[in-house]
């Protein structure tokens, strides 16, 4: 939420912010490269039907990564 907070003030307000990625918008906010997984993408359903996924996710977040989750 409180990233939302600062996403919004860069860009003046929350409706100004309304829509999008999540991916973008921590692009925006770290100047770092976002990577994305596709639930419906053939090798992320490989990873998520081994338990692999949430594995990477519970490693991702003992090291403090950012993380979010959008849908269409």
């Amino acid at each position: 939420m409180l990233i939302e907070k600062a996403y919004a003030k860069m860009y003046g307000s929350y409706p100004n912010i309304d829509g999008g990625y999540v991916h973008a918008a921590f692009a925006d906010l770290t100047n770092g490269a976002p990577d994305v997984l596709d639930l419906t993408n053939a090798s992320v359903k490989i990873m998520y039907n081994t338990g692999e996924l949430w594995e990477k996710l519970l490693f991702w977040n003992s090291k403090s990564y950012l993380m979010g989750a959008g849908s269409p």
